[in-house]
C-alpha cells in the first residue's frame, strides 16, 4: 500500500513540478520505473505509461496543454444526447 501511495505521489509531483523542464524529469523516471515494479496494478500502470509516453511527455513539452476542456465538453453533449433519446 506504501508503494502505491508513494507512486501516486510520484506522478502528482510531475504535474505539479514549478516548470516543465522538472515535469518531464520526473515523467521520464516514473515511466522508467513503474514497469519494474513487483506490484501488478503498478506495473501494469507503468507499461500504459511506456506506451503513451510521447503523449505523456508532450504535457510538458506544449505549455502544458491538453485536451481535458474539450473532452469534458463532448463528455456532456454526449450525456445530454443519451438523454434525450431521439428528441428533437
Amino acid at each position: 500500500m506504501l508503494v502505491a501511495w508513494l507512486c501516486a505521489q510520484e506522478l502528482r509531483a510531475a504535474y505539479k513540478a514549478s516548470s516543465s523542464v522538472e515535469g518531464r524529469r520526473i515523467a521520464e523516471k516514473i515511466i522508467a520505473s513503474l514497469p519494474t515494479c513487483p506490484i501488478p496494478e503498478i506495473k501494469r500502470l507503468g507499461k500504459t505509461l511506456r506506451q503513451w509516453r510521447e503523449a505523456f511527455v508532450a504535457y510538458f513539452d506544449t505549455g502544458r496543454a491538453s485536451n481535458g476542456g474539450t473532452e469534458a465538453i463532448n463528455g456532456l453533449i454526449e450525456l445530454h444526447r443519451r438523454v434525450a433519446r431521439g428528441f428533437r
